[in-house]
């Protein structure tokens, strides 16, 4: 029996020593390496989130910026007036030439308005209709619209300005052949008919 339990005593003993030479060996004589966590984030996702919204919306209103152009007021061309201020009987010879004629060539008016006069003369053979017009009507008044004007006479035309704001306007007197039997002005301008015209500028300063 000590025999026995000797013998099994060293190879308890020797199992041991094994277990402590071989089982380092197989690591490396190292304790294995504990894998390192990746770091989280430190910014939340809600943090995150709002971030990235708060710059695309920054590259957004740079781009609309950017691209945006730039709206401007619209300004008044009166240099198509101002050149019109030229003799009347000039521009209608231009536009086939002018059987009545027209004195002044112009009216100006300060910003309080009030009553000037032109006159038309025929100096044709020829009797004539003549039809006033105007670019702004509720600030000017004309007395008369329509009238006839018989050969080698003439006629006077009352044009009123009411008080407003200083700019540049036009009268334009069409007319048209006429015959004796035609009683009403008005008549004889069919729609859509071409006639001669003359232009009158009304010009309206601060001064």
């Amino acid at each position: 029996m000590m025999d026995s339990d000797v013998a099994l005593l060293i190879a308890a003993c020797a199992s041991i020593v094994i277990a402590i030479t071989v089982i380092p060996g197989c690591c490396g004589g190292r304790r294995p390496e504990k894998k390192q966590k990746k770091k989280r984030n430190s910014l939340k996702p809600k943090e995150q989130s709002g971030k990235s919204t708060s710059l695309s919306m920054q590259s957004a209103s740079m781009s609309v910026n950017e691209v945006a152009p730039q709206v401007l007021s619209p300004v008044a061309d009166l240099s198509d007036f101002t050149e019109k201020e030229q003799s009347t009987q000039q521009m209608s010879e231009s536009s086939g030439g002018s059987d009545l004629i027209l004195e002044p060539g112009k009216l100006k008016w300060s910003s309080g308005g009030g009553l000037q006069r032109v006159t038309l003369s025929n100096p044709t053979n020829e009797r004539r209709a003549v039809k006033a017009k105007c670019s702004d009507n509720s600030l000017y008044r004309v007395n008369p619209v329509f009238a006839f004007i018989e050969p080698g006479q003439c006629i006077n035309v009352d044009i009123v300005r009411d008080t407003g704001n200083p700019k540049v306007d036009k009268m334009v007197f069409v007319y048209a052949k006429a015959t004796a039997e035609d009683i009403q002005p008005k008549s004889v301008f069919k729609p859509g008919a071409s006639k001669p015209s003359l232009i009158l500028p009304l010009i309206a300063t601060t001064s």
